[in-house]
């Protein structure tokens, strides 16, 4: 193996690609909820079948949406 294809093997990634720079949820916010609220939370989300932190996003995102149009 030549010098050239040692280095581009090692070059080569795996995984998933990068996605597009606006649409990477870079930003982290912390937020406390009351007991009875993160029960409510993981009810929704066993109802839909999805992690809690995909029913908040979409919680919040839906709000955004509602509130002043696409983010």
């Amino acid at each position: 193996m030549t010098n050239e294809e040692h280095s581009e093997k090692r070059t080569r990634r795996f995984g998933r690609p990068p996605k597009p720079a606006g649409t990477v949820r870079s930003e982290r916010v912390v937020s406390f909820f009351t007991p009875s609220e993160l029960r409510g939370l993981e009810k929704i989300s066993d109802r839909r079948g999805v992690s809690l932190s995909a029913v908040i996003h979409s919680l919040v995102t839906h709000s955004l949406e509602e509130s002043d149009g696409p983010a």
